[in-house]
């Protein structure tokens, strides 16, 4: 099998790769639209021009080529967007076509060929596919699921579900950095990964709890699949394991060119408020921030030394006393001194020992152990 390598600007089909890939060995051509891993539809000139090329190449040849249409993701499609039926456009089209994607019933190989009555020597070919089917293919399917099948063939599972989570995750990874093209349907994404070599990415992600599959197993390296056939709060708290996934490589690729400074305010004295804004914009801005100290005291109940500093579920910050609980920051009087490591700066203000302290602190350490050291 030759495999044609994708136009990855818009993963529509390269037409001179392919054309020039044709010889007279060659059988049959396989697409597969809407496409895992990108989850683009093959627009109708791509389908126009595909057809073109096959009647032209069947003719110079002498043999029917022969066009088989994997669809298993034909009704997960979003914005009103219509797959184009490719027996229409080029008769020696076979279509194969599974109910496991539109009822999301993973595992369960059910579906179909279709040989239409167009197709050149038709009894041929069609006996060649049932012949297969019993020896190669999906013997005995559970009997249940033949049933489910057959009674909810003209149906889908909730494809809404599916286009919120695909609009979540692409304007997400949009906004972390991610070079990536909108997918038209399936239940897939495939940006850019972050550095040259996916694997090394995908197997990076795995310390932030993302579990991806690079590019290079679907001929595209430099790219990853991400599944987003998952509940939606699993998205949402997904890209902020995104998030930091980029972080660490933008502290990779900085560290590795000497341009990270370690950064530390002077003391900030008795501004609880001003104090919360500064440690705010530092964990939006930076790599890493603390607060190294933080002194008070509480004019509620009398209480002096360490303030307790706790992040809320809105994303903010506030000091309380560890003492009385009291939180109010015109009866709190604090003095904090923060320090951060921030990433944006000229090459050689690097110090080894401060790189070193915030890899093993930050980098590699459990999630919620960072999560917790952060907060």
């Amino acid at each position: 099998m030759n495999l044609i390598p994708a136009d990855t600007e818009a993963f529509q089909i390269d037409f001179e790769k392919f054309e020039a890939a044709i010889n007279e060995n060659t059988k049959a051509v396989i697409v597969n639209s809407p496409n895992n891993p990108c989850g683009v539809v093959y627009s109708h000139e791509t389908c126009t021009k595909l057809a073109e090329i096959l009647n032209a190449k069947s003719a110079e040849l002498g043999h029917p080529i022969y066009l088989i249409a994997d669809e298993p993701y034909r009704e997960i499609v979003f914005d009103g967007i219509e797959v184009p039926y490719l027996p229409k456009y080029y008769n020696n089209t076979l279509v194969c076509y599974s109910w496991s994607k539109s009822l999301s019933l993973p595992g369960e190989r059910l579906g179909y060929v279709l040989v239409p009555d167009e197709v050149e020597e038709h009894g041929l070919v069609y006996a060649a596919v049932a012949g297969a089917g019993r020896s190669l293919g999906y013997v005995n399917a559970p009997g249940l699921f033949q049933r489910v099948c057959a009674m909810c063939a003209d149906m889908t599972a909730d494809i809404t579900i599916y286009e919120t989570n695909r609009n979540l995750l692409y304007n997400g990874l949009r906004e972390i950095g991610f070079d990536v093209v909108k997918p038209d349907g399936t239940f897939y994404i495939f940006p850019k990964t972050l550095e040259e070599d996916d694997v090394a990415f995908c197997e990076r992600a795995k310390q932030f709890n993302i579990l991806i599959v690079p590019g290079s197993g679907f001929g595209c390296p430099g790219h990853a699949r991400i599944s987003y056939c998952v509940p939606t709060e699993r998205i949402e708290r997904a890209l902020d394991a995104f998030k930091k996934l980029e972080i660490e490589g933008e502290y990779l690729a900085l560290s590795s060119g000497g341009a990270v400074s370690y950064v530390e305010t002077a003391d900030l004295d008795h501004n609880p408020e001003a104090i919360i804004k500064i440690i705010q914009w530092m964990h939006e801005h930076i790599i890493y921030a603390e607060v190294n100290r933080k002194i008070g005291v509480c004019k509620k109940c009398g209480y002096e030394g360490d303030i307790d500093l706790v992040k809320t579920e809105d994303g903010n910050f506030k000091f309380i006393c560890p003492n009385c609980g009291n939180d109010d920051d015109e009866t709190l009087d604090v003095t904090a001194r923060i320090c951060g490591y921030i990433g944006k700066v000229n090459a050689g203000n690097t110090n080894k020992g401060r790189l070193d302290d915030i890899y093993n602190r930050v980098i590699h350490t459990d999630i919620d152990e960072n999560k917790e050291a952060q907060e």
